[in-house]
This record gives structure tokens, C-alpha cells and sequence, in this order.
């Protein structure tokens, strides 16, 4: 985890598996430096249209707090950014941004960039 500055982690993936507060495909097997405060635990039902993240069921964006997206689920899809158990069916609020795979090796990767292998290799968040 050295590779991500204060703030950051470096999100090891397989494959193309869904990186945390990111959206994209991204490069397969490349690590990803992600923002600590994405990656949250689950909750359902908390209120009405001021779900925060990880938050829900919404139904649209207005469902969410400023800087979030209502991702919608089919099924148990998972919810990026989130951990824990979501109750199937159930549409969460998420903050994403596209992955950037333009970069192999180096340091200063920003949020969503990679292939970072280490904490250090990130930007502070």
C-alpha cells in the first residue's frame, strides 16, 4: 500500500473486477488508486431524498447528496465503492469517476488512475 499518498489506497483487483468509487473498465489486472472514503460499509433505508454514500434504495440521482449518482441495480449486482451486504433489488448512491489506464509505472497517479502497485505511487487525497 506504499505506492498511494496520504488519503489514497492502492485497490488490488483481478482482472477487470469493479474498482471502488471508479467506473470504467480500465486495463486488465492493473491496480488502481482509490480514495479511502469510498470504500464504506452498506446501509439500507436511512431516509428519503438525501441518501448519502453507500446509501438507499434510490431511485434517481435527486435521491442522492451533492457529488453522488444513484447506481441501479439488477439483482445482487455489487454496488462499487461499497462493501457488506445490499439487499438485493435495492439501488444505492455512489460516487464515481472513469477509470484512467493511460499510465504504466511512475508515481502522482490521481483518484480512478493506474497502474499504481504501492500507496506512495498516488496523489494524496
Amino acid at each position: 500500500d506504499s505506492d498511494c499518498d496520504a488519503g489514497l489506497k492502492c485497490f488490488q483487483r483481478d482482472g477487470y473486477e469493479s474498482v471502488p468509487g471508479c467506473s470504467g473498465k480500465g486495463k486488465q489486472d492493473y491496480d488502481y488508486c482509490i480514495d479511502k472514503k469510498y470504500v464504506v460499509d452498506l446501509k439500507n433505508n436511512l431516509g428519503t431524498n438525501s441518501y448519502g454514500m453507500c446509501e438507499g434504495d434510490c431511485d434517481k440521482d435527486s435521491d442522492c447528496q451533492s457529488g453522488l449518482t444513484c447506481f441501479q441495480r439488477d439483482g445482487d449486482e455489487p454496488v462499487p465503492g461499497c462493501y457488506g451486504s445490499a439487499k438485493k433489488g435495492s439501488d444505492y448512491c455512489v460516487a464515481v469517476k472513469a477509470l484512467d489506464s493511460s499510465r504504466n509505472g511512475g508515481t502522482g497517479y490521481g483518484m480512478c488512475e493506474g497502474d499504481c502497485d504501492k500507496d506512495s505511487d498516488c496523489d494524496a487525497g
